[in-house]
C-alpha cells in the first residue's frame, strides 16, 4: 500500500516508427508521455492542422450524439404515451445508453470503426439535416405565435383587413389602444366619428370611420392615447387568419413528429458513433504525445513516465515491435515531479476515490489511503449505526458488483459502500439497532454494547475518542514526515507532543466519562484513579514538549515566549477539530431516532386504528417501507458527506498536501468505453 515507483523513459526512434510506438503504448496502458525539453538541432512537430481536422470531426460526432440523446428522451415519451393508450401496435422501441459503458474495447475495434468513418458521417449529415429542419420549424412556429399574439386584439372584427381602405370623403382607423385609455377615447370621439371598441383585458381594438375633415383631429386624439395602427393587409378576417396560423402550427407539429421518428431510426447507429468519438479522443491523445516530442526530419525523441515494474515489459515490447527505436530508463531526479500512481489492496482500493476527490498525493509524499480506508470505514458505521440498514447496503452493493462486473476501477464506489455497509452492520449490532428495533427478546441482545438512545453521552464520548484517534494519527504521520525530511526536532516537539497529549487524554477518559455521567460503575475500579494520574503526567509531558517546540529556533526571549504561547494557543484549533467529531454523535443518534419514530407510527396504526388485527400490518407496511427507505437514503447521504468532510478538513489538515498529479497513461481518456489494455 504505497505510491508506485516511477522510471523516466527516454526514447529515440526513426519517424517511421511513430504509429507502431503509439500502438505499443496504448496496448500496454502504462506510459504517460511528457514534453521533452530539447532545443538543439531539433524542433517540435507542427500538428496543428491535423489536430484541427480531428477536433472538427469530434465536434460533429459530439453534436450527433447529443442530438440522439434528445431523440432518446423523445423515444421514452412516445413509449410512455403508447403504454397509456395501451397501443400494442407500436413496435418495441430501441434501448440505448449514453453513459460510459461497462465494457472493455480492444484497440483494434477503435481502428476498425475508423474505417466506417465515411458511412457514419453520412448518417451525421442526415442528423444535421433533421436538426436544421427542426430549427426552421421552431422558428416558423415562433413567428406564427408572435403573429397570433399581434392579431388577438382584432379577433372580434369580422371585416377582412384588405377591405379597410380610405375613400374620397371617408377615412378609417383600425388599431388598438390600452384598455385603461378606452373610456377617454370614447368620450372625446363620440361626437366626431363612428367608433367601435372591442373587448380586451389589456388592449382593446378599435374601428373608427369619420369624414376626412376630422382626420387630423382624430389622429391627434389617438396619438395622445397610445394608439397603435394595425399594419395588416391580409385577404382574411382576423379570426380566419388566426385559425389559419393555428392550422399551420399543427402541420408543423406533424412535420416535427415525422422528423423525430426519422431521428429515432438513427438511434441504431448510436453505439458506433460513441465508439468513433472515443477513437477520435485516442487520436487526439496521440497527437498531443507527438507534439511533445521534438525531432528532425528523420528521427524524434520522446520522454515519459512508466511504473518501474512495467519498464522491462515496455522495453521488450518496443524492441520486438519497433526495430528502429532505442529505449532508456532512469530513476527520477530530485528536481523532477513524477506522476502519482498508488497501489493498494482490495480492501483499501475502493476508498481511494475519497482521497482522489481531495487531491492525489505527491510522488514523494506518504500514501494516506490505508488510513483513510480504516477511519472512513470506522466512522461510517458509527454514523449509520443500524445493523438492518448495514445488511441491506452491503447485500445491495455486493450484489450489484456481482451482476454488473465493473471493469477497471469503475466499481470502486459500489465496493466502498458495500464495505461501509459491513461497518454499519457491526456497529448496528453493538448499538442494538435493527431497523430501529432493539433486540431485547432475542439472542442478539447479548451482542449489544449499549443503546445510543438510552445512553447518548456514551455515544458522544465514543465520537470524541474516534476524533482524538484520527487527529492523533494525523500528527503522528506529520511527525514521521518531518523526521524523514531532516527536521527531527520539529517533528518531535510540534507533532509527537500532541500524540503524547492524546495518550494522556485517553488515560483520563474513564474518569471523564464518570464525571459526565456517561458511565456509572459501582464500585469505581481502582485502576481508574491510577490511569487518571498517569494520564495527567503524560499529558503534562506532551504539553511541555509543545511549549518547548514553540521556543526552539528563537534567540530573542520575547519571541521565545510568543512562540510558546502561540503553540499553546493553537491547541484551541485542535480541540475545535476534535469537537467536530460530535457529528458522529448527531448522525448516529438521528438514524436510530428516526427509525424508532417510524416504527412507533407503524405500531400506532396496527394497535390503535386496527386493534392489533393482521390487516393493520398490510396498511402499515407501505408506511414502514417508505419511512425506512427515506431514513436509509438521507442518512446514507449524510454519512458520505460528513465522513468525507472529516477526512478532508480535520484529518488531511494535519499532514496531507495532495499536491501530486495523477498518472494518466496514453489511452486513459475515453468517454463512452474503456480501452482494453
Amino acid at each position: 500500500m504505497s505510491i508506485v515507483a516511477m522510471k523516466k523513459m527516454s526514447l529515440i526512434a526513426h519517424s517511421s516508427e511513430e504509429s507502431r510506438l503509439m500502438k505499443v503504448f496504448l496496448k500496454t496502458g502504462c506510459v504517460e508521455i511528457i514534453t521533452a525539453n530539447l532545443q538543439e538541432m531539433t524542433s517540435y512537430p507542427n500538428l496543428k492542422r491535423r489536430r484541427e481536422e480531428i477536433d472538427l470531426k469530434l465536434l460533429k460526432v459530439s453534436f450527433a450524439i447529443n442530438f440522439l440523446k434528445e431523440t432518446l428522451n423523445r423515444q421514452k415519451q412516445l413509449e410512455k404515451k403508447s403504454k397509456e393508450k395501451k397501443d400494442e401496435s407500436n413496435q418495441e422501441l430501441l434501448k440505448v445508453s449514453f453513459k460510459k459503458e461497462n465494457k472493455l474495447v480492444a484497440l483494434e475495434e477503435y481502428e476498425e470503426i475508423a474505417k466506417d468513418e465515411i458511412e457514419l458521417f453520412s448518417y451525421i449529415s442526415e442528423i444535421e439535416h433533421i436538426n436544421s429542419s427542426m430549427v426552421d420549424i421552431k422558428s416558423e412556429k415562433a413567428r406564427n405565435f408572435s403573429l397570433i399574439e399581434q392579431l388577438t386584439p382584432y379577433i372580434d372584427i369580422d371585416i377582412k383587413f384588405s377591405e379597410i381602405k380610405d375613400t374620397k370623403n371617408v377615412v378609417f382607423f383600425l388599431g388598438y389602444i390600452p384598455a385603461i385609455k378606452s373610456e377617454v377615447v370614447n368620450e372625446k370621439l363620440k361626437d366626431k366619428a363612428f367608433l367601435k371598441l372591442h373587448d380586451g383585458d389589456k388592449l382593446r381594438a378599435l374601428f373608427i370611420s369619420a369624414h376626412r375633415d376630422k382626420e387630423a383631429e382624430i389622429a391627434a386624439i389617438l396619438s395622445e392615447n397610445e394608439f397603435s395602427k394595425c399594419p395588416f393587409t391580409f385577404e382574411r378576417t382576423p379570426a380566419e387568419k388566426i385559425a389559419g396560423l393555428i392550422s399551420d402550427n399543427l402541420l408543423l407539429d406533424e412535420r416535427r413528429e415525422g422528423l423525430w421518428k426519422e431521428g429515432i431510426e438513427l438511434l441504431t447507429f448510436a453505439d458506433r458513433l460513441k465508439l468513433l468519438y472515443d477513437h477520435y479522443l485516442i487520436e487526439i491523445a496521440k497527437i498531443e504525445c507527438l507534439s511533445k516530442s521534438p525531432g528532425t526530419n528523420r528521427i524524434f525523441i520522446m520522454e515519459g513516465w512508466v511504473p518501474a515494474e512495467k519498464a522491462v515489459e515496455i522495453e521488450k515490447e518496443v524492441s520486438e515491435k519497433c526495430k528502429r527505436a532505442e529505449l532508456f530508463f532512469r530513476d527520477p531526479l530530485e528536481n523532477e515531479n513524477p506522476p502519482t500512481l498508488t497501489s493498494n489492496g482490495p480492501l483499501v482500493k475502493p476508498f481511494t476515490g475519497i482521497t482522489d476527490n481531495f487531491g492525489k498525493p505527491n510522488y514523494r509524499e506518504r500514501d494516506p489511503n490505508l488510513f483513510v480506508a480504516l477511519f472512513y470505514f470506522l466512522i461510517f458505521g458509527i454514523m449509520m449505526g443500524d445493523a438492518g440498514y448495514g445488511l441491506l447496503i452491503a447485500i445491495a452493493c455486493f450484489a450489484m458488483v456481482k451482476v454488473i462486473k465493473p471493469v477497471k476501477d469503475s466499481g470502486k464506489m459500489l465496493l466502498m459502500f458495500g464495505l461501509c455497509g459491513i461497518s454499519t452492520f457491526v456497529w448496528g449490532i453493538a448499538f442494538g439497532s435493527w431497523f430501529g428495533i432493539e433486540p431485547t427478546h432475542t439472542f442478539l441482545k447479548y451482542f449489544t454494547w449499549f443503546n445510543p438512545m438510552k445512553e447518548p453521552l456514551l455515544l458522544f464520548m465514543l465520537s470524541l475518542a474516534v476524533g482524538i484517534l484520527q487527529i492523533g494519527t494525523g500528527f503522528l504521520l506529520k511527525g514521521i514526515a518531518e523526521i524523514k525530511m531532516g527536521r527531527a526536532l520539529k517533528g518531535i516537539l510540534n507533532n509527537f507532543s500532541w500524540v503524547i497529549i492524546f495518550v494522556g487524554i485517553y488515560c483520563l477518559f474513564p474518569n471523564g466519562m464518570i464525571f459526565l455521567g456517561a458511565i456509572r460503575p459501582e464500585p469505581v475500579p481502582t485502576w481508574f484513579a491510577v490511569a487518571g494520574n498517569i494520564g495527567m503526567y503524560i499529558a503534562l509531558v506532551g504539553l511541555a514538549l509543545l511549549v518547548i517546540g514553540g521556543m526552539i529556533g528563537k534567540k530573542n526571549p520575547i519571541k521565545m515566549v510568543g512562540g510558546a504561547l502561540g503553540n499553546v494557543y493553537g491547541s484551541i484549533n485542535v480541540m475545535s477539530d476534535i469537537l467536530s467529531y460530535s457529528r458522529l454523535f448527531g448522525l448516529g443518534l438521528t438514524t436510530g431516532v428516526i427509525g424508532y419514530a417510524i416504527n412507533i407510527l407503524g405500531t400506532i396504526i396496527v394497535d390503535i386504528f386496527f386493534k392489533g388485527l393482521w390487516i393493520g400490518w398490510i396498511v402499515a407496511a407501505p408506511i414502514l417501507l417508505i419511512g425506512h427507505t427515506f431514513n436509509l437514503a438521507i442518512n446514507l447521504l449524510g454519512a458520505y458527506v460528513h465522513n468525507s468532510r472529516l477526512q478532508y478538513v480535520e484529518f488531511f489538515g494535519r499532514f496531507y498536501e495532495g499536491s501530486g498529479h495523477a498518472f494518466m497513461p496514453l489511452g486513459s481518456k475515453t468517454k463512452y468505453s474503456y480501452l482494453d489494455n
